[in-house]
């Protein structure tokens, strides 16, 4: 799984989680919604 995950990171071209995070959040990437519901935001589903 690490080694996975090291791969994902550096096709992403960060070095943690943390700044895979905030790539995905400037991207406009929300919250999962771990119910199974459709999440709607600002009047678009998601």
């Amino acid at each position: 799984m690490r080694t996975h995950m090291q791969n994902v990171l550096g096709k992403l071209g960060v070095h943690s989680t943390l700044a895979a995070v905030a790539l995905a959040r400037r991207a406009g990437v929300g919250p999962v919604d771990l119910s199974g519901d459709v999440v709607e935001r600002g009047g678009q589903l998601a």
